[in-house]
């Protein structure tokens, strides 16, 4: 099991520092080959299965223009979102899609956990549904709505 545990490219990764290079953020060939490994871990943890970039890609991808993540920060909170990716996706039994989950997960950390992923983490299954396919406003944004 411990070869199938470093099957992930971290080279993939490391491609995505142009994309996140404006936002001042990259990461290290070691924090990529640890966040590929990271992400092969929730993986089996998980008893998941995965085809393509995962879900580590995505949420660089998605997580560069956050303003609670700087260089310090950058390949922990990658790893720690990459983790908890999984498993909610196994807690919501694949109910939200890879995207609708990674947007939500975004909203919520930018939005009132204020880049805590433990918030994050407190959140219940019915707080995941409900974040995707309920109202989605955190609070914060009651002024960005129409008025009925």
């Amino acid at each position: 099991m411990d070869g199938f545990l470093m099957t992930r490219d971290p080279g993939s990764l490391l491609a995505l520092n142009g994309e996140t290079a404006a936002y001042g953020l990259s990461l290290t060939p070691a924090q990529a080959a640890e966040l590929a490994l990271c992400q092969q871990r929730a993986l089996t943890d998980t008893g998941r299965v995965e085809f393509g970039e995962g879900a580590a890609a995505q949420l660089i991808l998605a997580l560069r223009a956050s303003p609670y993540v700087d260089r310090a920060t950058w390949a922990d909170t990658l790893a720690e979102m990459t983790v908890l990716f999984y498993a909610l996706k196994s807690e919501t039994h694949d109910a939200l899609s890879d995207g609708e989950l990674i947007d939500a997960m975004v909203r919520v950390f930018d939005g009132r956990a204020h880049g805590a992923v433990q918030v994050l983490a407190d959140m219940t299954e019915s707080d995941w549904l409900h974040e995707v396919y309920g109202h989605g406003d955190d609070g914060e944004n009651a002024d960005d709505k129409d008025d009925d």
